[in-house]
């Protein structure tokens, strides 16, 4: 009897040992909790390489660094904005600390030609959020001089 229920037994004291270590997580940094302080920092968004210019969709942006040690990357997303335009979610996201976007400019083409700044938002495991652009302000982490199918001889680098 008693060999039989040691798996039972087995999967009760993980439970409880999975339970006590998302409450020690929640104790972490700062603020209010009734299990303690609740960590509050928020992730680094890790750094973004942006080409000078992309004659063609989608635009690849990869990224590296990102990270959270205390409680874990969630996720990191991609925002961007126009000249024209405000800072926007992209709806793009990954859950590493390193990868690489494939961004389709929103609209219909030319329409939708032109400078396109991007930034990262970090968001870790407790939704800590590094800090998002907002406003029609800010070149972001990087910039790209978008034109489907021009020719790359027609494109000079932006500094």
């Amino acid at each position: 009897m008693i060999r039989s229920s040691f798996p039972l037994l087995r999967l009760a004291l993980w439970g409880l040992v999975a339970s006590s270590a998302v409450a020690a997580l929640a104790a972490v940094g700062s603020g209010d909790s009734a299990a303690g302080p609740l960590e509050t920092l928020a992730p680094e968004p890790g750094t973004l390489t942006t080409p000078p210019s992309a004659p063609a969709s989608p635009i690849l942006l990869p990224y590296s660094g990102a990270a959270d040690p205390l409680t874990g990357l969630g996720a990191v997303e991609l925002w961007f904005r126009t000249d024209s335009q405000p800072w926007t979610y992209s709806g793009l996201f990954l859950t590493g600390g390193g990868g690489q976007f494939a961004f389709t400019p929103p609209g219909s083409e030319p329409a939708n030609h032109g400078m396109y700044y991007f930034e990262l938002v970090a968001v870790d495991l407790l939704g800590n959020r590094s800090a998002e652009p907002s406003g029609m302000a800010g070149t972001g982490d990087g910039a790209v001089s978008f034109a489907a199918g021009a020719s790359v001889a027609d494109w000079s680098v932006l500094e």
